[in-house]
C-alpha cells in the first residue's frame, strides 16, 4: 500500500492552502534544472536533498520538496511523511505536523527506522495541541466570566446610583443614627436615636451625643426635630411608641443611666403631675438596655440591665443581668425586678421587649460567660409577668461558630416570631407562648458565583482577554470591554467569608419581613438585606440594598401600599441616619409618600403586640433556664419577691435620681439653633456631598 493511500488528508485543500503559504518564501519554489530530469531521477535526487534539508532544519524547503515528490507520481516512501512530521512542528502548524506523523506511526510502524522518534514527537504534539486546546477554552470562558461579572458590577452600580437617588441621608459631620421607629397620629413618622453635636458657639464648646427625635410627615419632609433635653445631657434613644392623641413613649440611656420618657406630640417632654419634666432613670446605663413598652393598663415597663455582685476590693460584678422596672403613668415606680437570676453568672444584653395581649412581657438578646465574647454568646428569651414572676426562660445556642443572638422581636396569633444571628447566618424563628420552638429557618450569606472565584486569580487576564476580543466580533455594549476591567476585576474579588445577620422584624400581609447585613469579608460594603416571609418561614422575596461601607436597617413599619419605611444607619462622611421607602415587593421607590397605616390603631392596644396569652400550666410557675420540659432546681434565697402593682414602694431600693432635665435657664435654644445650621435650614433631608 502506497502512503498516499494510507494517509489521503495531507493532498486535502486544508494541507495545499498550508503549503502555499510555506512554497511562497522558498526558493525551489523557483523551477530548475531538475525538471528536465525524468521523473525517476528527480525523484532521487529530491529524496537526497529532502534528507539534507531536514538535517539542517530548513523546515519549508522539507515540504516544498515533499510536494514535488508527490508531483512525480513515484511511491513516496513513509520516512518522508515523517520528514513533514518534524517540518510541520518546527513550523507551529501542529494539526499538519500530527497527521503527517500518523500517517508514518500506521504506514511504517515499528519497523520503520524512525519510529522511536516519531513515537515521541506524535505524544509532544498531541500534548501542546491539548494544551492550546484547554488554553482557548479556558481564554473563552475566562472571557465569558468577565462579561457575567461585569454585568453583575454593572447591576451594583445601577443600584448604587438609585440608593443615591431614593435613600434619604442626613446628620451632621459626626455620628449620628436612627435606632427606632413609630408612627404618628398624622400618618407620619417619627424617628429617634442619637446625634452627635461638636460645636463651637459664644466661646462655648459643645462636643455630645445627644438623644435624638426626628418626626416626618406624610409626604417623607421633616417636620422638626430637636433633642431630648439639654447639650449637657448626652445619650440616645432605642426605643420609640406612640401614645395616640397625646405623644411618644421613648426608652434609652442618658447621662449613663437608662431611661424611659414621655413627650407630647412634638417631641417636648410632658409634665409628670408634680410639675416635673416626665422622665425616668431606672438603671445605670450597661450594655445593651434602655426600652420601654406600655403595657396593656397604661403602665409602663422599662427594660434594662443591671450589674450585680460587686465586690468592693475589685469593683468588678459577678453578673450583668436583665431588670424590668413597672411604673405608673406618672412615672412613679410599682414594682422593680431582676430577671434571669438563675441563669447563673453571665452577662446580658436586652435588644427587643414584646408585649402580650395578656399581658406578659418577653424580652430577648444576647448572653454570654463574665469573660466571653461575642464569638461564644447564646441568644435567649425570658416571659415573665408584670408583676416579676418569670414563666418560662429559653435559650438559643449557635449551631456553629461565632456566637448567636436574638435582636427583635413581633407576634401573630399567639405565637412569637424572633430574628437574629446564628454563626455567620441570619435567623428567624417561630415559639409558641408556652416557649416551644415551632421552627427555625436560616439564611446564609449568598456563595460567590464561580465566574467570579475563576476570574479573580488569573495573573495574565488583561492579556488574555485582549487576545480572545481580538479574534472575535463579540463586543459589550458600552465601548471597550476592557475599560472598566480593573474595576470589576475588584468587584470579582470580593471573595471573603461571608457573614449574616438579623436586625428587626416588622409585620406585613400574610407574613413578615426581615430586616438584616449581609457581607463578606474584604468587601467594602455591608448591604441591607430585606427577606419577605410567610407565616411558616417560607421566603417569598429577597432584596438587597444600600451603598457604602456601612448600611443597617435598624426598624420598620408597613404602609398603607403594603410596602414599608424603614430606618437605619447609614456612612457618609460619618455615620448618619437613614430613611427609605420599599414597595410591596421589596424594590427601592420614592419617599414621597409614606401612605397610612396598614392598620388603623387602636388607643388601648397603640404598643402592644398582637399575641395571645395561653394559660399557663401550673408547673410553668416555676422559671425555666433552659430548653427541658422540667423546671430546674432554683435557689429560692436569691429570688427577688414580685411587687403587686398596688403595693408600696417605701421599702424597696430607691431607683437612681434621673438625669436633670434642661430647665428654662439652661441655653437649650442655642443647641437647637446649632443643630439647625447643621440641616443647613432645610426641613427635607437631603444627602450630604458624596466624596471625590
Amino acid at each position: 500500500m502506497t502512503v498516499d493511500a494510507t494517509f489521503p488528508k495531507l493532498a486535502s485543500g486544508l494541507r495545499l492552502a498550508v503549503m502555499a503559504a510555506f512554497l511562497s518564501a522558498s526558493p525551489l519554489a523557483i523551477a530548475s534544472e531538475q525538471d528536465a530530469l525524468p521523473p525517476e531521477v528527480q525523484f532521487d535526487v529530491l529524496k537526497l536533498e529532502i534528507a539534507e534539508a531536514s538535517r539542517r532544519e530548513r523546515h519549508k524547503d522539507v515540504l516544498a520538496m515533499a510536494e514535488r515528490m508527490r508531483k512525480t507520481r513515484q511511491p513516496l516512501p513513509a520516512d518522508i511523511l515523517f520528514l513533514e512530521g518534524k517540518a510541520f512542528y518546527g513550523l507551529g502548524a501542529l494539526t499538519m505536523s500530527r497527521q503527517a506523523l500518523a500517517g508514518y506511526l500506521k504506514d511504517a510502524g515499528r519497523s520503520g527506522k524512525d519510529y522511536d522518534e516519531a513515537l515521541r514527537l506524535f505524544v509532544r504534539v498531541k500534548t501542546e495541541i491539548d494544551d492550546r486546546v484547554r488554553a482557548t477554552r479556558e481564554t473563552y470562558r475566562l472571557r465569558t466570566d468577565f462579561e457575567a461579572v461585569r454585568a453583575a458590577w454593572q447591576r451594583e452600580r445601577e443600584q448604587a446610583a438609585l440608593w443615591k437617588k431614593l435613600a434619604v441621608v442626613f446628620g451632621g459631620p459626626e455620628d449620628d443614627s436612627a435606632a427606632a421607629i413609630a408612627r404618628t397620629d398624622e400618618g407620619g413618622i417619627v424617628l429617634a436615636g442619637a446625634l452627635h453635636v461638636r460645636k463651637t458657639q459664644d466661646d462655648k464648646t459643645i462636643n455630645a451625643t445627644l438623644p435624638w427625635i426626628t418626626a416626618f410627615d406624610g409626604n417623607g419632609k421633616r417636620i422638626w426635630h430637636r433633642p431630648l433635653g439639654a447639650a449637657s445631657d448626652p445619650g440616645s434613644l432605642r426605643s420609640a411608641t406612640i401614645l395616640p392623641g397625646k405623644g411618644f413613649l421613648f426608652g434609652g440611656a442618658q447621662k449613663n443611666f437608662q431611661i424611659a420618657a414621655l413627650t407630647d406630640r412634638q417631641g417636648n417632654l410632658v409634665a409628670n403631675g408634680e410639675g416635673d419634666p416626665w422622665i425616668m432613670a431606672f438603671a445605670p446605663s450597661t450594655g445593651e438596655g434602655g426600652i420601654a413598652r406600655l403595657l396593656n393598663n397604661g403602665d409602663i415597663i422599662t427594660i434594662g440591665t443591671q450589674e450585680i455582685g460587686k465586690s468592693e476590693g475589685s469593683g468588678k460584678a459577678t453578673a450583668r443581668l436583665p431588670i424590668a422596672v413597672r411604673l405608673s403613668p406618672k412615672g412613679k415606680v410599682v414594682g422593680r425586678f431582676v430577671l434571669a437570676r438563675a441563669g447563673g453568672a453571665r452577662w446580658y444584653d436586652v435588644t427587643d421587649a414584646l408585649v402580650l395581649d395578656g399581658g406578659d412581657v418577653v424580652i430577648a438578646g444576647e448572653s454570654r460567660a463574665i469573660d466571653g465574647d461575642a464569638a461564644s454568646a447564646e441568644g435567649y428569651l425570658i416571659r415573665f409577668k408584670t408583676t416579676g414572676e418569670e414563666i418560662w426562660s429559653r435559650r438559643f445556642l449557635p449551631s456553629r461558630n461565632g456566637g448567636a443572638a436574638i435582636t427583635a422581636l413581633t407576634g401573630n396569633g399567639g405565637s412569637i416570631y424572633a430574628v437574629g444571628r446564628d454563626g455567620a447566618e441570619l435567623s428567624y424563628m417561630k415559639y409558641d407562648g408556652a416557649g416551644q420552638l415551632l421552627w427555625k429557618r436560616s439564611r446564609a450569606a449568598p456563595a460567590t458565583p464561580a465566574s467570579f472565584t475563576r476570574l479573580c486569580p488569573v495573573t495574565d487576564l488583561p492579556a488574555r482577554l485582549k487576545a480572545s476580543y481580538s479574534k472575535t466580533k463579540t463586543k459589550i455594549p458600552g465601548g471597550d470591554p476592557l475599560s472598566n476591567l480593573a474595576e470589576v476585576r475588584a468587584f470579582a474579588c470580593r471573595t471573603g467569608k461571608g457573614f449574616a445577620a438579623a436586625t428587626a422584624i416588622v409585620p406585613r400581609e400574610g407574613g413578615f419581613l426581615v430586616l438584616g447585613i449581609i457581607g463578606r469579608d474584604g468587601d467594602p460594603a455591608t448591604r441591607i438585606t430585606a427577606t419577605a416571609i410567610d407565616a411558616e418561614g417560607k421566603m417569598i422575596w429577597d432584596m438587597r440594598h444600600g451603598d457604602g461601607p456601612i448600611n443597617v436597617a435598624t426598624g420598620g413599619l408597613p404602609t398603607g401600599d403594603g410596602g414599608f419605611v424603614i430606618s437605619g444607619i447609614t456612612n457618609n462622611w460619618g455615620r448618619d441616619v437613614l430613611l427609605f421607602k420599599l414597595t410591596a415587593k421589596g424594590e427601592l421607590t420614592t419617599f414621597s409618600a409614606i401612605g397610612p397605616p396598614a392598620t388603623p390603631t387602636k388607643a388601648k392596644k397603640a404598643s402592644v403586640s398582637p399575641v395571645a396569652n395561653p394559660a399557663t400550666p401550673a408547673k410553668e410557675a416555676t422559671p425555666r433556664t433552659s430548653d427541658s420540659e422540667e423546671p430546674p432546681e432554683t435557689d429560692k434565697t436569691d429570688a427577688t419577691p414580685a411587687t403587686p402593682a398596688a403595693e408600696k414602694t417605701e421599702n424597696k431600693p430607691a431607683a437612681p435620681s434621673p438625669p436633670k432635665p434642661a430647665s428654662s435657664g439652661e441655653a437649650s435654644y442655642d443647641l437647637l439653633d446649632l443643630l439647625d445650621g447643621l440641616f443647613s435650614g432645610s426641613p427635607t433631608p437631603e444627602r450630604k456631598d458624596e466624596r471625590p
